[in-house]
């Protein structure tokens, strides 16, 4: 169940994502990307992760140029979800 959740959230943020790194490129913003999730960061996540990162290298994103990834986890502490969203939001996540 738990995977299926964290899957879900992972090509939702995918989704979510896309216009604005078309845009990214054209404009030189540095975009920062929040992931956020319930579970642990295990080898599933850092899996997803790396293809994540590997996808947008592939659009010409360079990690710490034009995006930076704040990875937070809740380490199966579902109570702290909101407080770690709350923290991406002070970081300005887009």
């Amino acid at each position: 169940m738990k995977q299926t959740i964290a899957i879900a959230l992972t090509l939702a943020l995918a989704l979510l994502m896309a216009p604005p790194i078309a845009t990214a490129q054209q404009s030189g913003k540095v975009y920062r990307i929040g992931f956020l999730t319930a579970v642990s960061p295990g080898k599933s996540f850092k899996r997803r992760l790396a293809a994540l990162r590997q996808g947008l290298r592939e659009l010409g994103y360079v990690e710490g140029k034009n995006i930076v990834i704040e990875e937070r986890y809740a380490k199966g502490d579902r109570k702290r979800l909101p407080a770690l969203a709350a923290e991406l939001v002070r970081l300005k996540a887009d």
